[in-house]
């Protein structure tokens, strides 16, 4: 048998800050959004320095140009706004980069880096000001193609749109064992409870995309109703309950590894 060449590094957990059920509780949907960080840690690790906000948010490590599997948890929010109808949404994931220096590579465990020099930037007056250093940030976009144009002579119009991966959709259904009881496809990640009654079952879709910069910065965020227009964690009614019970401790325990999952692979 050949030898096997890892092509892929170990996954990383990414997922929020542990108090984050009581920090976004009531907070506007449309304007906010929830960061998940590599092992929940939010803050990057030279945040507060000289030259850093003291609430930089760490990214996530990844060589520019390597492919990335991401896990993405099938969690969704809920309307109840018709007794008895519940109906249930799919959340957005925004995938965004981070390019970071040489100086950031020098401080923070080799880091990967591509601005060659450390390079002082506007400064922040509003929150806690005070000099910064460039860090910049991308959304990750998808070419967006539009109707052919009607002229010969006239050039392909292409947008680039900022892109949301909104994860919805079941495709493995219930299956049963030869002794008649149920089939386990998945184990040990979610608890027996009403809220995950397909626990045995696939609870994330996957994706694969290419690395567009130095780091990787994942965040979730919600459409909204009537009545669901702020982030609701409360147990048992709120429209973000089972966010809560997946990524936090809405169902009276936290399970750390529970969340997305990130798989980097090398570049190439």
């Amino acid at each position: 048998m050949p030898d096997i060449q890892p092509q892929y590094n170990l996954r990383r957990v990414l997922k929020p800050f542990s108090t984050f059920a009581t920090v976004f509780q009531g907070q506007s949907v449309a304007g906010i959004g929830i960061f998940l960080t590599p092992d929940g840690v939010f803050h990057d690790p030279l945040a507060g320095r000289p030259g850093y906000a003291p609430n930089l948010v760490a990214g996530l490590p990844v060589p520019l140009g390597a492919r990335i599997v991401l896990w993405l948890p099938k969690v969704f929010w809920i309307d109840e706004s018709v007794p008895q109808t519940p109906v249930f949404y799919a959340y957005q994931y925004a995938v965004s980069w981070r390019l970071r220096s040489h100086a950031d590579h020098s401080q923070q465990s080799k880091i990967p880096f591509h601005i060659p020099r450390q390079i002082a930037g506007v400064a922040e007056t509003v929150i806690t000001p005070g000099d910064r250093f460039v860090i910049p940030a991308g959304e990750n976009a998808v070419v967006y193609n539009s109707a052919d144009p009607a002229s010969i002579a006239a050039a392909a119009d292409q947008d680039l749109r900022a892109e949301l991966l909104r994860v919805s959709g079941v495709s493995v259904k219930p299956s049963i064992a030869p002794d008649g009881t149920i089939a386990v496809e998945q184990q040990g990640v979610l608890p027996a409870s009403s809220t995950f009654p397909s626990r045995h079952y696939p609870a994330w879709s996957v994706h694969e995309l290419a690395a567009e910069g130095d780091e990787l910065v994942l965040q979730v965020g919600r459409g909204f109703v009537t009545g669901t227009e702020n982030w609701d964690f409360t147990a048992n009614t709120g429209a973000d309950r089972l966010f809560s019970d997946f990524f936090g401790s809405g169902l009276g325990a936290s399970y750390p590894d529970l969340g997305a999952y990130a798989i980097v692979g090398v570049s190439t």
